[in-house]
């Protein structure tokens, strides 16, 4: 979200790297899971644990797909003189709620926390519609 606020090029190509390495750890964790279940035969309240891991590793990764798909747009925007008159203070806006709800989500899945993770699946779907609205 940052790139777009400042329509900075150099920070997109970043972004688009950085998210490369992101596809490679979650075919690694997810391969561990699976290693896990295979050779640890884990309880019931384990496995869920790990079924978990796997889906909050598959959401993360996805994440990174949505923020290089963001920064390719940013590109074509930035470059594109009528992107300079977009209102960045929504985009910011947007982009401090999402990183709010990841941390506050990351969180409740350390803690195990099922009631916060709910507040947050409704809390995410009011994100998704902002951003819906703004890539039109």
């Amino acid at each position: 979200m940052e790139a777009l606020n400042r329509f900075d090029l150099d920070l997109v190509d970043k972004v688009i790297e950085e998210e490369r390495p992101l596809n490679a750890m979650e075919v690694e964790i997810d391969a561990d899971c699976g290693n896990v279940i295979a050779r640890r035969q884990p309880t019931a309240s384990d496995l869920r644990l790990v079924m978990a891991s796997s889906k909050a590793i598959t959401n993360l990764e996805r994440a990174g797909d949505e923020a290089r798909k963001s920064a390719k747009r940013t590109r074509r925007i930035a470059k594109d003189e009528a992107g300079k008159i977009i209102n960045t203070a929504e985009i910011r806006l947007s982009g401090q709620m999402a990183t709010a709800i990841l941390h506050r989500a990351l969180d409740a899945f350390a803690r195990l926390d099922v009631i916060t993770a709910a507040r947050i699946v409704r809390e995410d779907e009011t994100i998704d519609a902002q951003y819906r609205a703004f890539m039109r």
